[in-house]
């Protein structure tokens, strides 16, 4: 399911899944284990019918915008401040650009991807709205760039 970007739909209402087989469907669609596993995961499949819904993932028909929205989720996962620091520690460089792109880009975080984030990991997403709109680009970039730790790339 991770790995197979050619399903486009899921319908399990009534199959009596139990937590375990939710739990993997949840993972293979939005993996919060680190940041690559986030990126790794499947960005196409739509899956409704569960209970407790999820279906707020992949909601969107272009899976770039499905990918982003769960980066941004993982990155604003914090218990202090606005970017979750120990996401990044085992970034991929070829994430990097996404990271600095996304922290300048969004404003809000999505509710119904912060509250899956949350059953997966026990911490809460940081408030986007207590901040004015014309400020967050520049806080987001600030703060990410002042706690990120970037190992030396050598080419």
């Amino acid at each position: 399911m991770q790995s197979n970007t050619n399903l486009e739909w899921m319908y399990l209402e009534d199959n009596d899944l139990t937590a375990i087989g939710r739990q993997a469907l949840l993972e293979s669609v939005f993996n919060v284990s680190s940041l690559n596993s986030c990126a790794a995961s499947n960005h196409n499949c739509f899956i409704r019918g569960l209970n407790p819904d999820i279906s707020g993932i992949n909601n969107y028909n272009e899976s770039s915008a499905n990918r982003d929205n769960k980066i941004f989720t993982v990155l604003s996962g914090s218990n202090d401040g606005f970017f979750n620091m120990n996401c990044l520690g085992d970034v991929s460089y070829k994430l990097i650009p996404d990271v600095l792109r996304l922290a300048q880009k969004f404003i809000a975080a999505a509710p119904e991807l912060s509250d899956l984030y949350f059953e997966q990991t026990g911490q809460t997403s940081a408030d986007w709205d207590q901040l004015d709109e014309d400020t967050v680009p520049i806080t987001s970039i600030f703060e990410l760039l002042r706690g990120w730790a970037v190992p030396s790339l050598s080419f």
